[in-house]
């Protein structure tokens, strides 16, 4: 079993523990709880830690999207003009290394992910009259 905390009491307390990773989304510069996304917007996937002791090792922030590395050493992922092609399951991943007492330094690694959705924007036209709307493939009641 992988152990992601270690906390021991010898001669004092020492508590490390591994890193609790979160993201955050923000379209169009705005903090949202929305995962589903109208295409062209500017999308950013901020990736925050909490409870790293040690911190995080500088650069050992990494993303991936569907599994697949693209983009490290970086927290915020931003996205400009998002299209379809890229929704998917982003996942952020940081790093911080352990030397517990009378064991060897070890990596430790937190993760927190993320699907977004991009939803096909629309312009709909009747009578000479355009509104903008969005193409979702829940329908309206």
């Amino acid at each position: 079993m992988k152990r992601t905390n270690v906390r021991e009491l010898r001669d004092g307390l020492t508590v490390a523990d591994g890193p609790k990773v979160t993201v955050s989304v923000l379209v169009n510069d705005v903090l949202t709880s929305e995962r589903a996304v109208v295409e062209r917007s500017t999308v950013s996937l901020e990736c925050s830690t909490t409870v790293a002791n040690p911190p995080v090792i500088p650069g050992a922030t990494w993303w991936l999207r569907n599994g697949v590395p693209i983009q490290d050493g970086r927290r915020a992922l931003v996205m400009h003009r998002l299209d379809r092609t890229q929704a998917g399951r982003y996942t952020c991943s940081a790093t911080n290394t352990l030397a517990p007492s009378g064991e060897p330094p070890r990596n430790v690694t937190g993760t927190a992910t993320v699907q977004l959705q991009v939803m096909c924007k629309s312009l709909l036209c009747v009578s000479g009259v355009c509104i903008n709307g969005m193409i979702s493939e829940t329908p309206y009641n």
